[in-house]
C-alpha cells in the first residue's frame, strides 16, 4: 500500500501547522493500548499516544493499527471523541488496504474546525464503515505542558564549601537616561508568565501558546516596561566560571487558556500516568537531578561543560516530555517539543571589587564588561584561559587598533593637544573620590571622547577584577621622560606627545602582583630595538615585567628610573 496523506486543518505556524489528518505506513510502535477483535476482516491495535499536548511544536496523537487480511479494502474512519462521546474531529475517513504493516494516523489534537480542544480526557476510535470488525477505542489525555521560569544555579561546588561559580550580571543604565544599576534576578533569569490582566501563564488570551522570550541582547540596560523594570517577560544572560557545568532549575506552568479565551487547567496529573522532562541542546547531554513534571513544580538539570576559557555562547535548549503508565518501567514520548535560547558567559572566577563598598553595581560582573572582554579574547584569537590570558584580552582589547579589534574601547582618544585634547586631564577618574565612572565611559564616552592614564587604569583594573583576576591594584608612577610611545586612539608612535614636549608628570598603570609585572592599556611601548625613535613595533603592555631586563616596562617607557607606589582598586559608578 502506498502512503496517503489527508489534510484539512488550517494553516498554522511551526508545529501547529501539522495536519489534522495524516495517514501513512509505519513500523511497529509500542505495545497495544486499545481493545479490539479480528474475525475475518479485522482491526488490531498497535499503539495510541496516551498523553498529548497539541500546543507543542509538532504536538499531537499517533494512532497505529493493522487492517487485515492483507489486500482487503475497507473504508476506515478514525475519530476523536470528547468525554461525552461526541465526535470532535474526524481524523481520517478513507479507503484503506490491509497489510501486515501497521497503518499510522496522526491527529494534531484539534477540533474538526481547527481549534485547540480543552485539556482533559478524550478517546480515539478506529472503526470500519462496513461494521465488519469491532471498533478500536483508546483513551487520550490532552494536557498543557511548558516551562515558564528558568533559574541558573551554581554547579554544586559552592554547596560543598567552595566559592559559588554562577553569578548575577549587572546593567548600568535605565531608560537611556539614568545610571541605575540593575542586577539580574538571583532567581528566574528567564521568565515567561502572564502580564497583569492576562488569563494564564502558558498561553496567550486567544488560546495560542505563549511564544518563548527572546534573548535580551542589550548590554547596558535591562528589560523595561515603560519606565519600570519588566518582571514577567525577560531572558537575561547567564554567567559561570569557565569550565563549569551549568545547573538550571525549570519551573512548569500551572495555568492555560482555552480556544475561547477562558482559563482552564493544564489537564494533568493524569491518573496512573507519570510525566518527566527531557532537556537537550548545546554540546552534550543534560542530565537530570530531578525530572518529574507537576503543575507549578520544578525539575533540575546539569548541562555539558562550558568552554574552559573566556567565551560567550548562545545555546538553544529543547524541552521534550515523556510519559509512563507502568510506574517508570517504560517511557513513551509526548509528541512535540518547545524550547528557549540562552546566552552563557564564562569568566575566570568570582568578581573582585574594592573593599567596603556596596550597591547594585557590586552585585556581579557588568554585562557590558563581560561582553567586551570575552569578545576581545575571541576576536584576537587568544582563548584566554588563565589570569595572564584574561589580562592580555582586556588590555589589548581596550586599546584596540589591531586586527579584528580595529578601534579603542568606545572609540576613545588619548587626551593630548595634537589630538585635540586639553592636555592629559581626567575625564572619567575622580581622584578625590578614588572612583572610576565606568558607566559614563560605556555610555558612548558620555564625558567626552578623550581619556588619560587614570581613566584607562581605573577602567581596566575594574573590568579585569570583575572578570575574576585577583590582587589587582593601581600603580601610581612618578615623573617619566618618555621614549617612543603609541597613545590609545592615536594614529601611531610619537616622540612628541604634547606637540611641545614628551614627558609625564605622573602616570597610572595596573598590576596583579604588587608591581613585579605591570599592564597599561593607555599606551604601547616600542619593541623594534630602538625605543627612542619612530616608527615603532607594538609592545603590548599586558603583564610586562617592570624592570630587570631590556623588555621591561621601566626600560622601554622612559629614560629615567621611574618611581612607583601601589593603590587600591577604585570605586565604580
Amino acid at each position: 500500500m502506498s502512503p496517503a496523506h489527508l489534510d484539512r486543518s488550517p494553516n498554522r505556524s511551526g508545529a501547529l501547522g501539522a495536519a489534522c489528518l495524516a495517514l501513512l505506513l509505519c513500523g511497529s510502535g509500542a505495545g497495544p493500548s486499545a481493545l479490539g477483535a479480528a474475525v475475518g476482516v479485522g482491526l488490531t491495535p498497535v499503539h495510541t499516544t496516551r498523553v498529548a499536548d497539541p500546543k507543542l511544536n509538532g504536538g499531537g496523537v499517533e494512532v497505529s493499527f493493522v487492517l487485515s487480511p492483507p489486500g482487503v479494502s475497507e473504508r476506515v474512519i478514525v475519530e476523536a471523541l470528547n468525554p461525552h462521546g461526541v465526535v470532535v474531529c474526524t481524523v481520517a475517513d478513507a479507503q484503506m488496504t490491509g497489510s501486515v504493516d501497521p497503518i499510522e494516523v496522526f491527529w494534531d489534537g484539534q477540533s474538526g474546525q481547527g481549534r485547540f480542544l480543552d485539556t482533559g480526557d478524550y478517546q480515539v476510535r478506529v472503526r470500519l464503515a462496513s461494521g465488519a470488525a469491532a471498533d478500536l477505542v483508546a483513551p487520550v489525555s490532552l494536557v498543557r505542558l511548558g516551562v515558564c521560569e528558568i533559574e541558573a544555579l551554581a554547579s554544586g561546588v559552592g554547596e560543598l564549601g567552595a566559592p559559588d561559580d554562577e553569578f548575577q550580571l549587572v546593567y548600568f543604565k535605565k531608560g537611556g537616561v539614568l545610571y541605575k544599576y540593575y542586577a539580574t534576578p538571583a532567581i528566574h533569569e528567564y521568565v515567561s508568565i502572564a502580564q497583569p490582566g492576562e488569563v494564564s501563564d502558558l498561553d496567550l488570551d486567544n488560546g495560542e501558546p505563549r511564544p518563548p522570550v527572546a534573548l535580551h541582547a542589550a548590554t547596558d540596560e535591562p528589560v523595561l516596561s515603560g519606565t519600570a523594570y519588566e518582571t514577567r517577560s525577560y531572558n537575561y544572560p547567564l554567567c559561570y566560571v569557565m569550565g563549569a557545568q551549568p545547573r538550571l532549575e525549570f519551573t512548569f506552568g500551572a495555568s492555560s487558556t482555552d480556544a475561547g479565551g477562558a482559563p482552564q487547567g493544564v489537564g494533568y496529573p493524569v491518573d496512573g500516568i507519570d510525566l518527566r522532562l527531557v532537556v537537550t541542546g548545546g554540546t552534550g547531554a543534560w542530565k537530570p537531578q530531578s525530572d518529574a513534571v507537576t503543575p507549578g513544580g520544578q525539575a533540575v538539570f546539569v548541562g555539558p561543560k562550558l568552554p574552559g576559557f573566556l567565551a560567550r555562547r548562545d545555546r538553544q535548549l529543547t524541552f521534550a516530555y515523556e510519559y509512563s503508565s507502568d510506574g517508570g518501567a517504560t517511557w513513551h514520548r509526548v509528541i512535540g517539543t518547545h524550547g528557549s535560547e540562552h546566552r552563557f558567559y564564562t569568566t575566570l572566577g568570582a568578581p573582585n571589587f574594592t573593599t567596603a563598598e556596596g550597591g547594585q553595581q557590586y552585585a556581579g560582573p557588568w554585562v557590558e564588561v563581560i561582553d567586551y572582554v570575552t569578545g576581545w579574547s575571541e576576536a584576537l584569537g587568544l582563548g584566554a584561559a588563565d589570569a595572564k590570558g584574561v589580562m592580555e584580552a582586556g588590555i589589548r582589547g581596550f586599546f584596540g587598533q589591531q586586527g579584528a579589534v580595529p578601534t579603542s574601547v568606545e572609540g576613545v582618544i588619548y587626551d593630548a593637544y595634537p589630538q585635540g585634547g586639553d592636555g592629559g586631564a581626567n575625564h572619567y577618574f575622580i581622584n578625590q573620590q578614588h572612583r572610576i565612572d565606568l558607566s559614563a565611559l560605556f555610555d558612548s564616552h558620555a564625558n567626552g571622547v578623550y581619556v588619560n592614564c587614570s581613566d584607562c587604569a581605573g577602567s581596566t583594573s575594574t573590568m579585569l577584577a570583575m572578570m575574576g583576576v585577583e590582587d589587582l591594584q593601581l600603580v601610581h608612577l612618578g615623573f617619566m621622560q618618555l621614549r617612543a610611545i603609541w597613545g590609545i586612539g592615536t594614529s601611531g608612535y610619537t616622540t612628541n606627545l604634547w606637540g611641545n614636549g614628551h614627558a609625564f608628570s605622573y602616570h597610572k598603570i595596573i598590576t596583579r602582583d604588587a608591581g613585579v609585572h605591570v599592564s597599561d592599556a593607555c599606551m604601547w611601548v616600542d619593541e623594534d630595538g630602538n625605543p627612542n625613535s619612530t616608527p615603532g613595533v607594538p609592545g603590548f603592555n599586558d603583564d610586562r615585567p617592570w624592570d630587570g631586563q631590556p623588555s621591561g616596562y621601566n626600560t622601554l617607557s622612559s629614560y629615567n628610573n621611574t618611581s612607583q607606589s601601589l593603590q587600591d582598586l577604585p570605586k565604580i559608578r
